[in-house]
């Protein structure tokens, strides 16, 4: 009798481990699932506000290259959408994407004072791709993080 009690004892200690790991996983699984839709959602408003910083700023570019006053709402724009990158930047979770962020940000700054187009536009670029490449990288297959059918399953 004491022999059985034992085995059960010893079935429902590993029930319970296993449900132990079971809720550790999901609670995993939802803390990833947070981050992403929290960084996706964020990368998306960072890439468009770098596209707008840099429309604002090549106009105010054009009007000092010309000798033209620009009207004074593309300075408040200019402002406003640099509060915006500034304020997420720091965000940015990637490092890769944070640092070209950032850089752009500074270049695409000294552009809409007159300084030259190229590096920027450049800087731009990479720091676009490298949040696309992070997009792709959360939307993409990750086999790593698929769950395993596991073999009770299959059978």
């Amino acid at each position: 009798m004491a022999l059985n009690q034992w085995a059960d004892a010893r079935k429902e200690a590993a029930a319970l481990k296993r449900e132990r790991q079971l809720r550790a996983l999901d609670r995993n699984q939802a803390r990833l699932d947070r981050r992403e839709s929290f960084e996706l959602t964020h990368l998306i408003e960072v890439h468009e506000a770098l596209t707008e910083l840099f429309t604002v700023a090549l106009a105010l570019h054009d009007a000092v290259e010309t000798g033209v006053q620009a009207a004074p709402e593309w300075n408040g724009r200019l402002t406003a959408t640099n509060r915006k990158v500034h304020s997420q930047k720091g965000l940015v979770l990637d490092e890769q994407a944070r640092h070209w962020t950032t850089s752009a940000h500074a270049y695409i700054n000294e552009m809409s004072r007159g300084g030259s187009i190229e590096r920027p536009l450049a800087t731009l670029e990479t720091a676009q791709e490298a949040i696309a490449a992070r997009i792709r990288d959360i939307y993409g297959p990750d086999l790593s993080r698929t769950p395993l059918i596991s073999a009770e399953a299959q059978s």
